[in-house]
């Protein structure tokens, strides 16, 4: 006890300096973990007590006698009812309860975690052993099979990366924590995944016999059970990635002069770039060994921002939009001062790329059946309603494997189309992980053409080796990591049940044997997946999810459409300040949601931000042809969509 004591107290310090907001919360839970784990040890508690029984012994008093007072922040929060805007850290969005949808609160689950202890041990086989190894799941099973998307555009993958990143934000513990070798890793949060073929092309080419693991941040419930996990981001689509997750963050982007955020402009190009980072040694940045060395970018997310060029470029866009609006604001109303602008070109936005989100986004990757059974679609006209009784809160389920869907779509090459043709060019996915050249350099518009004229990776059991051997690969680092096996090993660690008991969840489907999966996954994928797990329960969800047949057309399967539906919906009805809700303190008035419905596309957004792009096709996640979603002028002014943005604006 003294060791493990010293441990959590360690790492405690260690997030303390990284994320100062945070360490007695982790340090609450941990402790709350290892009482939970003594009850159950010294009672002979079965997993459904650690479930039901612990969360339900009160221990207030316990926390007030030894002033662990992470536990009483929600009593301090004090929420304003007719407040226009949502609070940064999204607290207050719901008035009854206050932390539903706030930054670094616990993500949800459908069903109960599955931990191997029933407290915080890895999910186990069903016969109480091993998994089968992530790696050679991923090697095997995942392997590198070049089938393209026939209908989306590799803005699907990107996009859909940008708004997971604005409501998921989950991290490892502390800080260097080295799980490898996994015989001689000794830290309580070490989960390292053996390399255990000698014809795995890491270990055949770098004589590597581990990948670094390590568990996620755990989340402090303020009761005893089970172990939750901490999401950092907020939980709900207010373009946290831009904006930030806490008040006092927050003004570190913002200029505090005419609503503006921060913003670069280098002679190299004098257009609003990504402020970079003032460190000139980032050891998570890419930066090159030679003249032009650009840093990382400095956002509200972090090193994530510059995790590759699509997603530099898509924030790059969302940034200059943001100071467009407070620039068009100032005009008109020159009597208002730098956080009413901030405010209303941030409220402004936010609506604008929700619309896009449910607008053309999902139905790209839902289809129109399942955006019509799970109500995503925007109204022609009128308002909807919020439920105060809706948690919008990310679900694990979401987080670790439904929501990862669009990571089966990744190419391993992009092109940068520039008008002129001969300009055009493209880069290997694996030589620009967290490398900001070509956006410093001014190609973001280039980026960001490319990536709706070129169809992405289709949906499968198949993944780019880019991803699988390359994945975050620096400079000074022999090899990079795998996205894959790491879903997979997330999943195993945060205690996500396996794939059948979401047929149970999702349809009432119980399976019974192997062949009781036929009716999701084909005759031919099941015969491989025999070949790993020694038992359908074993089958991880992520796993069982990329193995499914799609759904007419859908870019995933029905566990996985299961999943996402409800958590979009969720989303959207559980969000007080969704942009359609009306009779709410933020709601836009019908003539400013007529505007925004109408004008809110990203190929709209994304011409207004660069100049040099006049052309995009109409909805940029579907393929463009000259007969179906051609490409059209989106001219900036002054046009109809000016005239638009100013009624929007007023």
């Amino acid at each position: 006890m003294e060791w493990y004591s010293k441990t959590i107290q360690k790492d405690a310090e260690k997030t303390k300096r990284r994320e100062p907001y945070i360490p007695a919360g982790v340090l609450q839970a941990k402790i709350f973990e290892y009482v939970s784990g003594y009850l159950k040890q010294s009672n002979c508690l079965k997993k459904l007590d650690v479930i039901m029984l612990l969360p339900k012994i009160k221990i207030k008093k316990h926390l007030e006698k030894y002033s662990m007072n992470a536990c009483s922040m929600v009593e301090k929060i004090v929420c304003e009812p007719k407040a226009r805007y949502r609070s940064i850290d999204g607290s207050c969005n719901n008035l009854r309860q206050k932390t539903w949808g706030k930054s670094f609160t616990c993500h949800r689950r459908f069903l109960p975690p599955a931990y191997g202890d029933g407290v915080q041990q890895p999910r186990l086989a069903d016969d109480g052993g091993q998994l089968p190894n992530a790696r050679e799941i991923s090697s095997i099973l995942l392997p590198d099979v070049d089938i393209l998307d026939p209908k989306l555009t590799s803005m699907t993958m990107a996009f859909g990366q940008f708004v997971i990143h604005d409501i998921a934000r989950t991290l490892p513990t502390a800080g260097d924590i080295r799980c490898c070798p996994t015989k001689t890793a000794v830290h309580p949060e070490c989960l390292g995944i053996n390399i255990e073929r000698s014809d795995d092309v890491l270990f055949r080419h770098f004589n590597q016999t581990c990948i670094n693991f390590v568990r996620t941040i755990v989340c402090n419930p303020c009761s005893l059970g089970p172990r939750e996990q901490l999401n950092q981001a907020t939980h709900t689509f207010d373009l946290s990635q831009l904006y930030g997750l806490r008040l006092n963050d927050s003004r570190s982007f913002r200029t505090l002069r005419g609503g503006k955020l921060r913003s670069s402009l280098t002679s190299t190009y004098p257009k609003e770039e990504l402020p970079p980072k003032m460190q000139r040694d980032d050891p998570g940045c890419n930066v090159r060994p030679v003249p032009p060395r650009f840093r990382c970018f400095e956002t509200a997310d972090g090193i994530r921002t510059s995790q590759h060029p699509a997603l530099q470029s898509l924030h790059t866009a969302f940034h200059r939009r943001h100071n467009q609006h407070a620039e068009q604001l100032a005009k008109i109303n020159p009597h208002w001062n730098d956080e009413k602008l901030y405010q209303e070109s941030r409220h402004i936005l936010i609506g604008e790329y929700t619309a896009m989100i449910y607008g053309q986004y999902l139905e790209a990757v839902f289809g129109k059946k399942m955006m019509k059974h799970f109500q995503l679609g925007l109204l022609d006209e009128g308002y909807t309603i919020y439920n105060p009784k809706l948690n919008p809160s990310t679900n694990q389920e979401f987080i670790v494997a439904a929501g990862r869907f669009g990571h089966s779509q990744i190419n391993d090459r992009f092109r940068v189309q520039f008008t002129e043709k001969k300009q055009s060019y493209s880069y290997d996915l694996r030589d620009n992980f967290f490398e900001t050249t070509i956006v410093s350099l001014g190609h973001s518009g280039g980026i960001l053409k490319g990536l709706v004229i070129e169809n992405t990776h289709a949906s499968d059991p198949f993944f780019v080796d880019d991803v699988k051997n390359q994945l975050y690969h620096l400079r000074r680092e022999r090899f990079g990591r795998d996205l894959p096996a790491f879903n997979i090993q997330r999943g195993r660690e945060h205690g996500v049940p396996g794939y059948v008991f979401y047929l149970d969840f999702c349809f009432g489907y119980k399976v019974n044997d192997w062949n009781d999966l036929a009716m999701f996954i084909s005759r031919k994928n099941i015969n491989k997946l025999r070949r790993f797990y020694k038992h359908w329960s074993d089958i991880d969800i992520f796993v069982g999810g990329v193995f499914e047949r799609l759904l007419d057309g859908a870019a995933f399967g029905p566990t996985f459409g299961c999943i996402n539906g409800i958590q979009f919906y969720n989303f959207k009805y559980g969000d007080r300040f969704y942009f359609e809700h009306g009779h709410q303190s933020g709601s836009f008035t019908p003539a400013q949601l007529d505007n925004i419905r109408r004008v809110s596309s990203l190929s709209s957004l994304i011409c207004k931000t660069h100049s040099e792009i006049d052309h995009m096709p109409e909805n940029p996640f579907i393929e463009p042809t000259p007969y179906r979603n051609a490409m059209i002028p989106f001219p900036i002014s002054p046009t109809i969509y000016g005239k638009i943005d100013i009624m929007i604006l007023n």
